[in-house]
């Protein structure tokens, strides 16, 4: 068995899940109520209130991206095909990730679709991955490349349905 995700996975997947939606957040409206948070404990570590959300994203996304993979290798013993499922998960498990990241102190999921909308340039950012992602997936002249393979509609949704799982965090955060 070959490792699951090449460099070149990794690399696409830090470049477009990482890079404009890291700058789009940056710009992220402000919270209008961050006056009555309490400021944070000086003697309390920068990241120590985000380590359950940290292992629980973990957890989650290990679990949304290779239990597809490990099943669809497993039944279709097409190792593109579960690249390429696997690949597709993390993309989308990352975007929906990013709009968890909008706020420490409101779900997302209860924001609705303004949660999703309010930061245009976020918006833009995650419409601009997908439809890249997509490019890599359905224009054949880059399957070699990635070394994926074109999916059905029905697959494609499906890995949009697990990278959404991201959106559990909203259970922890």
């Amino acid at each position: 068995m070959n490792a699951i995700l090449g460099a070149i996975h990794i690399l696409w997947i830090n470049l477009i899940t990482d890079g404009l939606p890291a700058i789009a957040l940056s710009i992220d409206p402000k919270d209008p109520e961050v006056m009555k948070y309490p400021p944070r404990d000086p003697k309390e570590g920068l990241f120590s209130r985000f380590w359950v959300f940290i292992l629980f994203s973990a957890l989650v996304d290990f679990c949304s991206d290779f239990i597809p993979y490990y099943w669809f290798t497993t039944t279709t013993h097409n190792e593109a095909l579960s690249r390429t499922i696997a690949f597709t998960t993390i993309v989308f498990f990352e975007f929906f990730l990013a709009y968890q990241c909008r706020s420490e102190t409101h779900n997302i999921l209860a924001m609705g679709w303004k949660g999703f909308t309010e930061n245009k340039t976020l918006f833009l950012a995650v419409v601009i991955g997908i439809l890249l992602q997509i490019v890599i997936i359905y224009y054949p002249p880059l399957h070699a490349a990635f070394e994926v393979t074109s999916l059905t509609l029905e697959q494609f949704i499906f890995c949009v349905i697990c990278g959404s799982s991201a959106l559990l965090n909203s259970l922890v955060g």
